[in-house]
């Protein structure tokens, strides 16, 4: 191993400041990395870096040059884990001071507790999640996914009902199982060796004969001693079984799942049928949490391995299977954390072909079969094939393709996922030139401002090496996350930035603004 970057911008090497990228090459112990974004390892190791040991945990981003190549590392959901890297010189631990733990349970039930950072952006990484969930929505009919799509995010969380989200289902079908075993859980008489009053002892076994020979006396009154009592066998409760512990841990996470389900108290619109029974719901499942801790019961680790009754008993059985639907869930948010850079990636795409669309005149000419994936693969959920969409501008007399996640598409030392080729409509040379797009993630939302002097200085200050390349390239756009409830647009000559949010204003005025700084970068090249 001879290269090993760190690089928190896409492009850094085209950067001459050196200020988007860190070596670590020759570092020994602990770097501390203050950028809110994942940073891109770049090395030239085989198969990728090693982290905690293990090769394969990183996605492949691109080329570099003849001898680099970039990969993604997934977030550590604890900060203070960071990412142990393999290096020339020994492990390198980086820790990501600017990205927050991931919040320990979905949403904290009690509604005293402010949410912090790390449960802010896990509210963003939901949001996004929901927007590519839409998607499943819409595929049954390609010729129309797109306006379909459109339609479903303009009105997101305005007049949207609330999905049928799996705890919905549960609050609807488990009452009635809940109500049953919290008032007769099922328990066990468990044997157990007791001092017992003479004159309620009913069993004695060999154990009790034995302790009872030892004793001093002639008659088992004198051997009773002045208390009057001798070991027997007691016959006592026990609902401490293996199904009530899975019973007690489904209830808890239920729950949290119900209170996370459930908008904030400071949310002051009426609440919903759906989340009225949530609601509920999640009160009688803590109610169910309380009562069977009273009872000594304690909580079943995930990876249990179910029993007879969990199997063969229809109420516990409807526990069995919702527990495991919960977790499953649980899964899937904790690798949403891990790889929220991804999802946010193919978030961006589908939302250029949603912007482009709706561009007055522009016409879908062809689309991609997609699929949406049952298991999501490291943070995306939408399987297709390149180009994404294609969109002829009527009034622009432009064809433009969509390219995500390609890898190989010329422009590799950019590592950029998601770009746009253009072309003239009737002209044999098509496609001439593209517009590159890095959907850049981060933690706390970074302004465009920045971003977009970045863009300036890369396209001023590239080196030699990539003027050629530059001269392929009708633009750049920079796309960042936002929490709020506007977006942000500010547009140079061949470049842009805007911020886009998951939902809400943010999402609207967020798609406005992407199709007007497509608009802006492709006119903008033929002005120039």
């Amino acid at each position: 191993m001879t290269f090993l970057d760190l690089w928190f911008r896409p492009w850094a090497l085209s950067d001459r400041s050196r200020s988007s990228y860190l070596d670590i090459a020759g570092a020994t112990s602990v770097v501390e990395v203050l950028e809110d974004c994942a940073p891109v390892i770049v090395t030239d190791v085989p198969g990728g870096p090693r982290i905690d040991g293990r090769t394969g945990t990183c996605e492949f981003v691109a080329n570099v040059d003849g001898k680099r190549q970039a990969w993604l590392p997934p977030i550590p959901v604890r900060q203070a884990k960071g990412l142990v890297i393999e290096g020339p010189s020994g492990p390198v631990h980086v820790v990501l001071k600017a990205i927050p733990d991931a919040p320990a349970s979905e949403a904290s039930p009690d509604a005293s507790i402010q949410p912090g950072d790390g449960d802010v952006l896990m509210s963003r990484i939901k949001r996004v999640w929901t927007r590519l969930r839409d998607v499943e929505d819409v595929i049954a009919d390609p010729a129309a996914m797109w306006r379909h799509l459109s339609e479903i995010w303009l009105k997101s969380e305005t007049d949207e009902r609330p999905r049928m989200d799996e705890i919905v289902k549960q609050a609807r079908a488990l009452p009635n199982v809940i109500e049953r075993l919290d008032k007769t859980p099922r328990r066990i008489l468990r044997r157990v060796h007791k001092q017992m009053p003479l004159s309620r002892v009913q069993e004695l076994d060999r154990r009790s004969m034995t302790w009872l020979i030892r004793q001093p006396g002639d008659t088992i009154a004198q051997q009773a001693g002045d208390r009057q009592k001798i070991m027997a066998v007691a016959r006592e409760e026990n609902f401490n079984t293996l199904e009530n512990r899975v019973l007690l841990a489904y209830a808890r996470l239920a729950r949290r799942v119900a209170s996370d389900y459930v908008p904030a108290p400071s949310d002051k619109r009426p609440r919903r049928s759906r989340e009225v029974q949530v609601r509920a719901y999640g009160k009688r499942c803590r109610q169910l949490a309380i009562d069977l801790a009273a009872k000594g019961v304690v909580e079943a680790p995930a990876d249990v391995t179910p029993n007879f009754v969990l199997l063969n008993n229809p109420d516990y059985f409807a526990i069995w299977d919702a527990w495991n639907k919960l977790l499953k869930r649980k899964r899937i948010m904790d690798e949403l954390w891990r790889w929220q850079t991804r999802s946010w990636n193919e978030f961006c795409a589908l939302s250029v072909i949603v912007a482009l669309q709706n561009i007055e005149g522009a016409r879908v000419v062809a689309t991609s079969p997609v699929v949406f994936r049952s298991e999501q693969v490291r943070g995306c959920w939408v399987d297709s094939i390149n180009p994404l969409g294609v969109i002829h501008l009527a009034r622009q007399q432009l064809i433009v393709e969509v390219v995500y996640d390609h890898k190989q598409h010329g422009f590799e030392p950019w590592c950029t996922p998601l770009c746009i080729r253009v072309g003239k409509v009737g002209d044999a040379r098509s496609f001439l030139r593209s517009i590159l797009i890095w959907p850049l993630w981060n933690s706390q939302g970074s302004t465009p401002e920045h971003r977009l002097l970045e863009l300036e200085a890369l396209l001023k200050d590239a080196p030699r090496t990539q003027q050629k390349s530059i001269s392929s390239i009708g633009g750049m756009l920079v796309i960042t996350p936002t929490d709020g409830d506007h977006s942000t647009l500010l547009t140079s000559h061949q470049s842009a930035a805007l911020s886009l949010g998951p939902a809400g204003g943010g999402l609207r005025d967020g798609l406005k603004n992407l199709g007007v700084a497509l608009l802006h970068l492709l006119s903008d090249r033929e002005d120039g």
